[in-house]
């Protein structure tokens, strides 16, 4: 978690990494944490599946901006 006083917003994080996962296990994963309705961003290197994760009820899904060396 962190805070930002100055915005007065709260951000809160969490993953999901596990191999040889479908996209209806991730779905799965995201209603049970109850962040279904929360905003999400996924690997942008992924824009097929982040669009699938909407079929599956997932809706507030947004690709990650990636900065210059971010792979690295």
């Amino acid at each position: 978690m962190r805070v930002d006083e100055e915005n007065k917003k709260l951000y809160f994080c969490d993953e999901f990494y596990k191999s040889q996962q479908t996209l209806e296990d991730v779905a799965a994963w995201i209603k049970y944490r109850g962040y279904q309705k929360c905003l999400i961003y996924a690997d942008s290197a992924e824009p097929r599946s982040i669009a699938e994760l909407g079929k599956l009820e997932i809706m507030r899904v947004k690709p990650a901006k990636k900065g210059k060396g971010s792979i690295m």
